[in-house]
């Protein structure tokens, strides 16, 4: 899989075109990093349309 379909947001952050790639994303990370905060969930961005990941729990 390409990453050329990832784009960055305004807000600084890698943008995927389905939830379904950002939760691929997600659980390479999970397999392969050493960070401290892992991605946890993938989100929907109101300002770009696509989808992004994130350490923190879902709301509510």
């Amino acid at each position: 899989m390409s990453n050329r379909s990832n784009r960055k947001c305004a807000t600084g952050k890698v943008g995927f075109c389905s939830q379904r790639r950002a939760m691929m994303a997600c659980a390479r990370i999970a397999a392969n990093s050493r960070r401290d905060y892992l991605p946890e969930r993938a989100y929907h961005c109101w300002r770009c349309g696509r989808w992004h990941l994130t350490s923190q729990p879902k709301e509510g």
